[in-house]
């Protein structure tokens, strides 16, 4: 079973007042004070009324209403069994007969009354009519208008809160009803409450004075409820406990674990009022239990004796769910005030999870046009380096198709050497002094140089080593080879420029070198070089 929120019993002991105030905490209940009001009809009622507000603001229990239970002989308790077919004319058939249930003039008494559970479980509904034939069992309580206004107007006066008033038997039933037979006797001043409690729901209650047999009552309460006089019926003491076992009727077997709900936390003195202690205040502490929800909202509520003799005009009730959503929404508020800083800093983290998102999906397009630029890039360079190399292969193709065109027929190449801007020249002729002069003539070619001394061969040429700067010049700028004359003396490399034919050589990375001197009896034809 479930509790939920704060409430406050009242139970008034003779000429004594017991409040007790307790929190519902899920399956647990806290018993959060205890206060004792001796005499309360003849102390000041502004001395009660401070005493009583300063008890509930040190219990935080300003706005809980009270339940008042009102002691066994202050009303009448009568149980009713009316035919099934009543069904929703219960309450005006109880209307009906309240008046001839008690001795008080007509009108004179407050009622309430509650639904038994019937007895050995509810019968299954006839095939005939779909409706359950088992009676309907009703305990009705009554108590006189008069004292029950003159305590509710002292109340009124005193400050206390009253959402209704109840008798103890009402109490004792809802806490004590477990499904098992039990006999309670609630002691108080000189009478004692008997309470029978059948398995069934059924119950019985009696009032015993002092002097009266008190065992007789009991067995009266076990004939009620159709118990076997062979059984042993376990009985629970509270209210004023005698001092020894004597004061119990032999074939009782005492049961003080009966009491549930226990009280998680025992609550200490308040006010100099005394210290609480369960069994002398149990009734006190059930009447508190009946201020508690033990229900969720929009739900019904559970069979039992649920008595409220107050009018409705006059309750003073504060529903423990009354404020909730005052509540949810202050939460919520303070929820909201709390998550506004941290709004920009979730908005970022969304965006850049969404860019996140965005990158990986485009991250496989990324890398392979990554793939395609490193591979153009690749490429290019390779183009580059053809590029330069064609451009190379090219002045030095042109370069010695220059050395072609401008050196005689009588000179021979040994060896040439063609760098980015150098041009190494080896070779033999009849007369190397000349050389200079002719190819200076060229664009292709700058400050022409002999780097070591010419000398001369077993057949007499001159042997000379050259070594000049190749120009960085256009190759459609270089000078193309003249026209052939019409005179075969006087073409470069005829005959008469360079006597019997020679010829030049060159390798394919730019160092030529020539074969050796060919005899002199193989003159080459005109124009004709060897390369």
């Amino acid at each position: 079973m479930m509790y939920f929120g704060t409430s406050m019993g009242i139970a008034v002991r003779g000429e004594h007042l017991e409040a007790v105030c307790v929190r519902g905490r899920w399956n647990r209940v806290a018993v959060a004070g205890f206060l004792r009001i001796e005499n309360y009809r003849s102390r000041p009622v502004e001395e009660v009324a401070e005493q009583y507000r300063r008890f509930r603001k040190a219990n935080h229990a300003m706005t809980a209403s009270a339940i008042v239970a009102l002691p066994r002989e202050s009303g009448l308790l009568r149980v009713l069994e009316l035919p099934a077919e009543i069904g929703q004319n219960l309450a005006a058939a109880i209307g009906y007969q309240v008046d001839t249930l008690h001795p008080f003039e007509e009108g004179g008494v407050y009622s309430d009354y509650a639904v038994l559970p019937a007895p050995g479980g509810p019968t299954p509904p006839t095939a005939e009519t779909g409706i359950s034939r088992s009676p309907v069992r009703v305990a009705v309580g009554l108590a006189e208008k008069r004292s029950v206004d003159e305590l509710y107007d002292w109340c009124c006066r005193a400050g206390i809160d009253v959402a209704g008033f109840t008798f103890s038997t009402a109490a004792l039933y809802q806490a004590l009803q477990k499904g098992a037979g039990l006999i309670v006797l609630d002691r108080q001043g000189g009478s004692t409450e008997i309470l029978g409690l059948a398995a069934d729901g059924g119950f019985c209650s009696r009032q015993c004075r002092a002097g009266q047999a008190l065992e007789r009552e009991i067995e009266f309460c076990a004939a009620e409820l159709r118990w076997s006089a062979q059984d042993e019926h376990p009985v629970l003491c509270v209210g004023e406990q005698p001092e020894d076992a004597a004061g119990v009727p032999p074939g009782l077997r005492l049961e003080p674990g009966r009491l549930a709900p226990l009280p998680a936390v025992a609550a200490g003195p308040q006010d100099g009022a005394g210290e609480f202690r369960l069994l002398e205040s149990f009734t006190a502490y059930a009447t508190a239990l009946l201020g508690l929800d033990r229900r969720l909202p929009l739900t019904p509520p559970k069979p039992g004796l649920r008595w409220n003799l107050l009018p409705a005009e006059k309750r003073i009730y504060r529903s423990h769910w009354a404020y909730t959503a005052a509540y949810a929404l202050g939460a919520l508020v303070v929820l909201l005030a709390a998550a506004w800083p941290l709004t920009g800093w979730v908005q970022d983290r969304n965006y850049a999870a969404h860019l996140d998102r965005q990158i990986a999906a485009l991250k496989p397009h990324v890398q392979y046009v990554d793939k395609l630029d490193a591979r153009q890039k690749g490429l290019l360079v390779k183009l580059e380096a053809l590029r330069r190399e064609q451009e190379d292969i090219g002045r030095k193709a042109q370069a010695l198709q220059e050395l072609t065109r401008l050196l005689p027929n009588s000179v021979w190449l040994n060896s040439v050497q063609i760098s980015d801007t150098q041009v190494y020249l080896v070779g033999q002729a009849d007369a190397a002094a000349g050389l200079l002069q002719t190819l200076s003539q060229s664009a292709c070619f700058d400050q022409p140089q002999f780097y070591s001394t010419v000398t001369k061969n077993n057949e007499g040429k001159e042997v000379f080593q050259i070594r000049m700067r190749l120009r960085d010049v256009p190759l459609r700028a270089w000078a193309a080879p003249p026209a052939p004359s019409a005179e075969p003396g006087l073409m470069p490399g005829g005959p008469q420029a360079g006597g019997a034919g020679a010829g030049k050589a060159a390798n394919g990375e730019g160092a030529a070198k020539a074969a050796p001197s060919p005899p002199p009896t193989a003159p080459a034809p005109q124009g004709g070089k060897q390369r």
